[in-house]
């Protein structure tokens, strides 16, 4: 995805939950909130849990795409 975004001129910011504020207690939706608040064009997300980028696209302002979720594409 980041080879994907160098290639369309996009800045980008690749955020790891290992590293993340999720890995002190802050949810996946506290985490997008902050994120939407920094008022990106998107954001794109690739998470273990199915339905991840459907619950964040149903709660925060921004466009969600989804980069991968559970058994999803």
């Amino acid at each position: 995805f980041e080879i994907a975004a160098k290639r369309m001129s996009a800045d980008y910011i690749n955020i790891s939950s290992a590293t993340s504020s999720t890995s002190k207690g802050e949810t996946l939706l506290d985490t997008a909130r902050n994120i939407a608040a920094m008022r990106p064009d998107a954001l794109v997300i690739r998470h273990g849990a199915a339905g991840a980028a459907q619950f964040l696209a149903r709660r925060i302002d921004i466009p969600v795409i989804n980069a991968g979720d559970g058994a999803h594409e």
